[in-house]
């Protein structure tokens, strides 16, 4: 939860420099490829994120609900493209915040970039771990088939 431990003038201080999106059910909020530099905070809604797979497949990752968060990888390195696709399955509302804008909330509300800095750092390790993991037992899995 990106927005954990956020006072509310602290969330005050993050609506004032976010953009606030609302979607229908079935729009894509972002779309994998994408050139972008910003992320989403979910306020209202669920999404799905999907990865394509070729050019025929694309894979459902994970359901996202209030309080998620999703685009932090082309917001933190704006050189790389968005790495998969967010698609509304209601209707959703989303505060997007961009590099400029987490800049401005440094300026007025460094206690609250702080901690969204903190929250997303934990959301990041908890992620690599996660596929560290999952790793780990896909070359485990690929020994083993080898030794048949």
């Amino acid at each position: 939860m990106l927005l954990i431990e956020l006072s509310p003038q602290e969330m005050d201080s993050l609506r004032a420099v976010g953009h606030l999106h609302e979607h229908k059910t079935g729009d894509y909020i972002i779309r994998e490829g994408a050139d972008a530099h910003s992320l989403f905070v979910l306020l209202e809604g669920d999404v799905e994120v999907m990865k394509t797979i070729d050019k025929s497949r694309v894979k459902p990752l994970r359901k996202l609900q209030k309080g998620s968060f999703f685009g932090e990888i082309s917001f933190l390195d704006p050189t790389l493209p968005r790495t998969a696709s967010v698609v509304a399955l209601t209707r959703c509302a989303v505060l997007e915040l961009t590099a400029e804008s987490f800049e401005k909330l440094f300026v007025t509300n460094p206690s609250a970039s702080m901690k969204i800095l903190k929250n997303l750092a934990k959301d990041l390790a908890v992620k690599l771990k996660k596929t560290t993991d999952e790793l780990k037992k896909t070359v485990a899995w690929v020994l083993d088939e080898m030794e048949i």
